[in-house]
């Protein structure tokens, strides 16, 4: 199985060096038993944003380059992964549009805007100072139980995502006949 690793800097913070830590010493315990690939999904031009920056920097280099692609193609290639662990809120939405189970770090409240309220409990949302704390082998154990339920985590993702589309049509087509009546 492949499993892809979205990782953004967590530099404004005291605990930076645990955060690294942990993300090499996840990626050492992973490596043991599946194929992964770090996929940045932030290539702006500023250092603390840019994922390939902050992975190149602490010595990541099994990293797959996705920043010409579309959006489509870029869901395309989340397809093909078995599962995503991801800090970023862009590597949740392009794994639950391709279907892909992720596991989502969360820094900021608007993750759990987006994904909790989205998805519920089909994507397991863990606070990054959770993350920093907790142990391989249960991030191991959670994914793989997401591995197993991949086609029903999948299901169960685009059909939260059609039944949002359905309500934001709702909502947008009322705002509309209340302003352009």
């Amino acid at each position: 199985p492949t499993v892809a690793l979205i990782f953004k800097d967590y530099s404004n913070s005291d605990h930076r060096g645990d955060y690294i830590a942990k993300i090499h010493e996840l990626n050492g315990e992973l490596e043991k038993q599946f194929n992964v690939l770090f996929v940045p999904t932030a290539y702006v031009p500023y250092k603390r944003e840019n994922d390939a920056i902050f992975l190149k920097e602490i010595g990541i280099n099994r990293v797959l380059d996705i920043s010409s692609l579309n959006p489509g193609e870029i869901i395309d290639v989340f397809s093909h992964f078995d599962v995503v662990i991801t800090s970023r809120l862009h590597g949740a939405v392009y794994s639950a549009l391709a279907g892909t189970p992720t596991y989502h770090i969360y820094e900021a409240p608007n993750s759990i805007d987006v994904i909790q309220d989205t998805f519920g409990a089909t994507i397991p949302l863990i606070h990054i100072y959770e993350f920093i704390k907790i142990k391989p082998e249960d991030v191991i154990a959670k994914i793989k139980t997401m591995i197993d339920k991949k086609q029903q985590i999948g299901s169960d993702m685009r059909e939260k995502i059609d039944n949002n589309k359905s309500k934001t049509r709702e909502k947008v087509r009322s705002v509309l006949e209340q302003y352009c009546s």
